[in-house]
């Protein structure tokens, strides 16, 4: 896997001389960051996305992708919602959840959306612009990279309040019938309560706090696996957990979810000729009794 590093001491301290220096705006303080829409359908909509597509149910049987929320640089002191527009920023995104990265990357594909998030410096963050960034990406990944794949939902910092009920994601996004391939929500501790109970083949995990850019724990599964582990620099441990807990999840597919088939190409239209029924070929109109010998 190709990794994207950033020098996040270098970046704050050349932050702290000020916009003299030429610094991005997204580490200097101000007035709230404009940020607008991001368009889910193109690359630009992706922070980070696999560098090679996931095999499709079809060819490969039931996988699981994770659609992961960035994590919001502590250092952002920017009051109001953040664009992730920024290279720079997305960069410092991607060093800051490397790790989490890696350790789902093992078990499927990881997909980043660049949602607008809540600046860490604000009071009282507001969630809504990121909740409607989140249906929108879903729309265009199951659009045009699910391929039938299950999928979980994985959030980072504050964010697990807005994947703790997936279903009411998936209404406003008009993706009801793809319920039944929401199989796991991972969510920091105490952020994932199992409101979706509906969803026939979802189940609820947590994520510790420490899980990031310079700290890699073990996860806690629920229900069925309550043992919490001490940070384990390998992430080993961490990784056997969440086989455990991805192939119990591709089994509740395999027995309970709808297999998409492979989509037709697109359809060309063809010229069809009036179909006849002469009563006597080459003699179109003639009737019977024309045909009979006398």
């Amino acid at each position: 896997m190709r990794k994207r590093l950033l020098i996040v001491p270098a970046a704050v301290a050349l932050a702290a001389l000020g916009l003299s220096l030429g610094i991005p705006a997204w580490l200097s303080s101000g007035d709230p960051v404009s940020a607008a829409t991001p368009d889910f359908h193109s690359q630009a909509g992706w922070i980070y996305r696999p560098e090679t597509e996931p095999p499709a149910v079809w060819d490969d049987g039931w996988g699981v992708d994770f659609i992961l929320l960035p994590h919001t640089p502590e250092s952002l002191d920017k009051h109001g919602v953040i664009s992730t527009a920024s290279q720079p920023l997305r960069d410092r995104m991607i060093s800051d959840s490397a790790n989490l990265i890696t350790l789902l990357s093992r078990h499927g594909g990881v997909y980043m959306p660049a949602l607008r998030v809540s600046s860490a410096a604000s009071p009282e963050p507001d969630m809504s612009a990121t909740r409607t960034d989140l249906i929108a990406a879903l729309s265009a990944y199951f659009e045009t990279d699910n391929r039938g794949r299950g999928v979980a939902l994985v959030a980072q910092d504050n964010h697990g309040a807005l994947i703790e009920d997936p279903a009411s994601l998936l209404a406003a996004a008009e993706l009801e019938e793809v319920s039944d391939r929401i199989v796991l929500v991972i969510a920091p501790e105490g952020q994932a309560s199992g409101r979706s109970s509906e969803l026939p083949n979802l189940q609820y995990a947590t994520l510790p706090a420490e899980t990031g850019g310079t700290h890699l724990a073990s996860l806690m599964f629920l229900p069925n696996w309550p043992e919490f582990y001490d940070t384990i620099p390998d992430g080993e441990a961490a990784s056997a957990d969440l086989e455990i807990v991805v192939s119990a999840a591709v089994e509740r597919l395999q027995e309970n979810a709808r297999k998409m088939v492979e989509p037709f190409g697109e359809m060309q239209a063809i010229e069809v000729p009036p179909i006849m029924r002469p009563d006597e070929p080459g003699e179109p109109g003639s009737t019977l009794s024309d045909a009979t010998p006398g």
